[in-house]
């Protein structure tokens, strides 16, 4: 009974760990394209001078 609670805890760790990555990875990959996207408009704006 007892190791089968530190197994369950064990895949729970695991799963929150990958949860984790999901939710971390994606918002990374949206805030740096955003980043990007808006340098790229002021660098044509600066380009067009505007």
């Amino acid at each position: 009974m007892k190791r089968q609670r530190s197994d369950l805890s064990r895949r729970i760790r695991r799963i929150r760990r990958n949860f984790f990555l999901l939710v971390t990875v994606p918002t990374a990959v949206v805030a740096l394209g955003l980043a990007v996207m808006d340098a790229y408009q002021q660098a044509v704006k600066r380009k067009n001078g505007v």
